[in-house]
C-alpha cells in the first residue's frame, strides 16, 4: 500500500508543477508540503481554508471516499476503521547481534509514530537469552571436558570432538569459550579440533553454534596448531595442516576407521607416505623435537624393524633420525635411530605389550638423549649403540612415514594404521603429553544433545 501511495502522490504532482492535462480520480497526501496553500488532513486527503464550514476547511476536488469538496469535520474520522490514508507495516529491527525486535506499528495519517513499540504496546520484543552467546545463531551444542591431572596449565591444547551432523556441516559454526571468547578449530572428516586452554584439575567447557543463515566473514584466529608445530598429518589425507609438508601417499596406502576419524593403513611391504625435503623439518635434532604419533600394528606383522617415521639416509644412518617399532607382536620395542658421520646411536625402550590402539610420544633432545611415554606412561630406555661422530645436516633429507627413506627390505616397513603424526620443534612438556593422550579417551570429551534457540 505504501508504494502505490509514493507512486499516486507522484503522479499528482508531477501535473500540479507542470500544469499537465491529467486528471488523477483522488490525490492522497503524506504531509502539509504535499498540499499547496492548504493542509493535509488526518483522512489522507488535502483540504483549503472556507469560512463556510464550521472546521474552516473544506476538502480540495482530488479527495477521495466522498469527501471531494465536503466540509472537514471537527472530529476526526474514527481511526479504528479503514479510512483512506491509513497504513499498517509490520517492522523487524536487528536491534544488536543476538537481539531481535519485531513490531507491528498502526500508522493513521502523516502524524503516525513510526517508532518500534514495546511487548506492552502494540509489538513483541524477543531478548537473547543470558546464557545464549548470540541470538543471531540459532543451535549450540555443548561440550564438556574432564578435569586433567597436570603439573602446569597447558595452553591451546587440541581436543578432539564430535560433533551431530547438523552442526559440523553448517557453514555458520563456531566455537566459543564459556566466557565467549572465539576459539581456534580444524575440520578433520568427522572429528572437529578445537584448541583451548587447559587448567590443572579443572574441567573445561566450550559451545559449538550454527544456524545463521548470514554469518560474519571472520577468519579463526590463531590457528589450532600454533608456530610450534612443524608439521600436523591426520593421515586421513596426505595434507599437512600446518601447510607445509603435505605428503604423497604411495598407491598402496589405503584409508580406514582410524582413532579419531580416517586413518592411513599400511601394508608392511610397500605403501608409505612420502615428504620432500623441506626447512620446517630440517635440522630438528639441534634443538631438539617431540614426535606424536597413534598406531595400531597389524597382529599378524611379521618381525622387523617396522619404521613409523624415517628421517635418515639408510639403514646404517649417516644423517638424520628414525623412530621404529621393533619386536614380535604382542610384545615390542620402541627405538630411535640417530644418524653419526662415523657410527649410527640407538636407544631402545623396555619391552611392552601392545593391542590395539596406542598413543606415542617420543622427545629428542638436543644431545641425543630420547625420551619414550607410551599411553601418558614414560618407558624406560637404554643404549644399543652409542654412537661414533658428530650428526650432519639432513635439510635435503626427504621424510617418510611408514617405510624406511632408502628402501631396504619389507621388514622395515610399518605394518598398521598410524594416524594424528604431529612433529612439534623443542621438548613438549609432562602436562603437554599427559593433556593430548587424556583428550583423546572415550571419557573425557562429552557432547550433548543439540538445542535449538526457539525451544
Amino acid at each position: 500500500m505504501g508504494s502505490r501511495r509514493a507512486g499516486t502522490r507522484y503522479g499528482a504532482l508531477a501535473c500540479l508543477g507542470l500544469a499537465c492535462a491529467c486528471a488523477p480520480s483522488a490525490y492522497q497526501c503524506q504531509d502539509d508540503t504535499s498540499c499547496p496553500t492548504g493542509q493535509c488532513e488526518a483522512s489522507g486527503f488535502c483540504s483549503f481554508p472556507d469560512p463556510a464550514c464550521d472546521s474552516g476547511r473544506r476538502y480540495g476536488e482530488f479527495a477521495g471516499g466522498g469527501l471531494s469538496g465536503a466540509c472537514v469535520a471537527e472530529d476526526p474520522p474514527d481511526t479504528e476503521t479503514d479510512q483512506p490514508g491509513e497504513v499498517t507495516t509490520d517492522v523487524s529491527t536487528s536491534t544488536a547481534p543476538g537481539v531481535e525486535v519485531s513490531t507491528s506499528t498502526g500508522m493513521t495519517g502523516p502524524s503516525a509514530d513510526t517508532s518500534s513499540s514495546s511487548s506492552e504496546d502494540t509489538g513483541s520484543t524477543t531478548v537473547c537469552p543470558d546464557d545464549w552467546w548470540d541470538c543471531a545463531w540459532t543451535r549450540r551444542q555443548r561440550v564438556d571436558i574432564e578435569s586433567i591431572p597436570l603439573e602446569e596449565p597447558v595452553s591451546q591444547l587440541p581436543i578432539p570432538v564430535s560433533l551431530d551432523a547438523e552442526i559440523l556441516d553448517d557453514p555458520s559454526l563456531t566455537v566459543v569459550s564459556s566466557d565467549g571468547e572465539l576459539l581456534p578449530w580444524e575440520r578433520d572428516d568427522e572429528v572437529l579440533w578445537v584448541a583451548a586452554d587447559v587448567a590443572p584439575e579443572l574441567a573445561l567447557q566450550v559451545w559449538a553454534y550454527a544456524g545463521n543463515p548470514a554469518p560474519p566473514l571472520t577468519p579463526r584466529s590463531p590457528k589450532v596448531w600454533d608456530p610450534s608445530f612443524a608439521a600436523v598429518w591426520h593421515l586421513s589425507s596426505g595434507e599437512d595442516s600446518t601447510g607445509s609438508n603435505d605428503a604423497a601417499p604411495s598407491n598402496t596406502v589405503t584409508f580406514d576407521d582410524g582413532y579419531f576419524a580416517r586413518a592411513g593403513v599400511l601394508d608392511g611391504m610397500e605403501a608409505r607416505f612420502d615428504v620432500p625435503a623441506s626447512m620446517p623439518l630440517a635440522d630438528l635434532r639441534d634443538e631438539g623435537f617431540t614426535v606424536e604419533v597413534r598406531i595400531d600394528p597389524d597382529d599378524a606383522a611379521s618381525t622387523g624393524f617396522r619404521r613409523i617415521v624415517d628421517k635418515s639416509d639408510d639403514a646404517v644412518a649417516t644423517l638424520g633420525w628414525s623412530i621404529l617399532l621393533v619386536g614380535e607382536p604382542p610384545t615390542f620395542r620402541l627405538q630411535m635411530d640417530y644418524g653419526l658421520d662415523m657410527q649410527e646411536r640407538q636407544i631402545t625402550s623396555m619391552p611392552f605389550e601392545l593391542r590395539g590402539w596406542a598413543h606415542l610420544v617420543v622427545l629428542s633432545r638436543p644431545e641425543d638423549q630420547p625420551e619414550f611415554w607410551l599411553n601418558g606412561q614414560q618407558l624406560s630406555t637404554s643404549v644399543q649403540s652409542a654412537g661414533l661422530g658428530v650428526p650432519s645436516p639432513d635439510v635435503m633429507q626427504p621424510l617418510t612415514i611408514g617405510a624406511p627413506s632408502a628402501s631396504e627390505s619389507s621388514s622395515r616397513f610399518f605394518h598398521g594404521a598410524v594416524d594424528e603424526l604431529r612433529i612439534s620443534r623443542g621438548i613438549r612438556s609432562p602436562s603437554w603429553i599427559t593433556s593430548t593422550y587424556t583428550v583423546g579417551l572415550p571419557d573425557t570429551v562429552h557432547v550433548e544433545a543439540v538445542e535449538d534457540l526457539d525451544e
